[in-house]
């Protein structure tokens, strides 16, 4: 039950600071099509958009479950977690429904901060997962839920109303 808690206030945490730099970047290029990003994006950009990319992809990695933000398998770790609990399809179906999360978030990362070396960048932020994964020891919950709502998410609402007020200027 403990478990379960902690994995909703931890996706209801970084869905907020995810969807508001999503906005962002959006907001910055003027447009609310995905496929008009490699048009526009320039080099510049990917030098403003750089601070908000870090906060991303740790809102990323957190959002996907992976290590170092993995409470929801931290505590059932005496028993083995998803290995004792699902047997062959069933843990085969939640091992794969992990992975396509982390794919779709690389991908999703290379669409919006990268479009112009999509398929290097894909490849180069799933490695970023990797790395994360097997270098980093668990944090704590607390310091988890910390850094989210006290620094993440107010420098995601800075930044959208910076990328805001430059839009409006940069358009007008």
């Amino acid at each position: 039950m403990l478990g379960r808690v902690r994995r909703i206030s931890q996706s209801i945490s970084y869905e907020i600071s995810l969807s508001l730099i999503i906005f962002c970047v959006l907001l910055l290029n003027n447009f609310f099509s995905f496929f008009d990003f490699k048009k526009l994006f320039s080099s510049s950009l990917i030098l403003i958009t750089f601070p908000i990319l870090i906060i991303w992809f740790l809102s990323c990695v957190a959002e996907c479950n992976r290590a170092p933000f993995d409470f929801s398998e931290g505590e059932s770790e005496l028993v083995s977690g998803f290995n004792t609990e699902y047997s062959r399809g069933e843990f085969a179906l939640i091992f794969v429904g992990e992975y396509g999360i982390v794919l779709f978030f690389r991908l999703l990362t290379s669409l919006l901060f990268l479009p112009n070396t999509l398929l290097f960048s894909s490849f180069f932020f799933f490695f970023l997962f990797l790395l994360i994964r097997s270098r980093f020891p668990r944090y704590r919950y607390d310091k988890l839920i910390i850094l989210c709502w006290q620094k993440f998410l107010p420098v995601s609402i800075f930044l959208f109303l910076f990328f805001r007020y430059i839009s409006l200027n940069l358009y007008l």
